[in-house]
């Protein structure tokens, strides 16, 4: 968070190799620490790293806590949202749509965090061209954010603008009223 990630990058591969000599490769803290050193390479603008290494830790959790966990659908996102950032969006939507179909068994409807999955996911949408499947996602994703956050979170002004030019983009498609 202070920018020393160099630093960051050191310390945190430290406690990796300590937590795996201590605990054995397939220990939760093992899975947790590689998904850290995985947030610190996107940090670094390092994403093919952060995807390697996030790839490993997602495959860490799943030995871990299942697939029906929340270990699962935060680390899913994490690495949906190195591939948004690579602009590999097809990519990132094949794992959104698995990512929110767990969340909602796993984290309820209604839940906040279930809320972010959606918003990103109708990111990637918006980006293949997916508009009305886009605003479906943002109309379902946003209401849980607010209720948490507040209308005007920081946080969630990128995905309010993407549902307002959606919305723009939708209407300036559509034909005009000919009733006469």
């Amino acid at each position: 968070e202070r920018g020393r990630l160099d630093e960051a990058e050191t310390m945190q591969r430290a406690m990796l190799a300590d937590a795996t000599d201590a605990l054995g490769e397939s220990h939760p803290t093992v899975a947790l620490a590689t998904g850290n050193l995985a947030h610190i390479y996107e940090s670094m603008g390092r994403l093919e790293e952060a995807i390697t290494t996030g790839e490993r830790a997602l495959t860490l959790k799943i030995a871990a806590h299942g697939r029906s966990s929340e270990q699962f659908t935060s680390q899913t996102h994490n690495l949906a949202r190195y591939e948004q950032k690579l602009g590999r969006w097809a990519q990132a939507e094949a794992r959104q749509r698995e990512l929110v179909a767990v969340g909602e068994a796993v984290l309820g409807a209604e839940h906040w965090q279930l809320g972010l999955y959606r918003c990103a996911w109708a990111e990637s949408l918006a980006q293949l061209g997916r508009d009305a499947e886009a605003l479906t996602l943002l109309a379902k994703g946003l209401p849980p954010m607010i209720a948490v956050f507040g209308g005007d979170s920081p946080n969630l002004s990128a995905f309010v603008e993407l549902q307002q030019s959606l919305q723009a983009r939708q209407n300036a498609a559509e034909p005009a009223d000919t009733a006469r």
